[in-house]
């Protein structure tokens, strides 16, 4: 019997250590957004983190939009 597959496809789903290097921060970094709910739709498999790529480019995207507000009104 073939398994199906989830609609979230696997190569949409980064690790931790993914993240971490993209980003440029380390991995006890990404894994306290994790726990704090940064990424609405990360789930763990087993004890380790996958997160969709979309969840980690609308953090990023929210940290450049305030980063800008920050620049225009300092």
């Amino acid at each position: 019997m073939e398994k199906k597959v989830s609609p979230l496809d696997l190569e949409d789903v980064m690790k931790i250590s993914e993240i971490a290097q993209k980003v440029k921060v380390n991995g006890n970094t990404v894994t306290r957004w994790c726990n704090k709910g940064y990424f609405p739709n990360a789930f763990r498999v087993g004890s380790s983190w996958r997160i969709p790529r979309a969840d980690v480019e609308n953090y990023i995207l929210q940290l450049t939009e305030k980063e800008k507000k920050e620049k225009k009104e300092g």
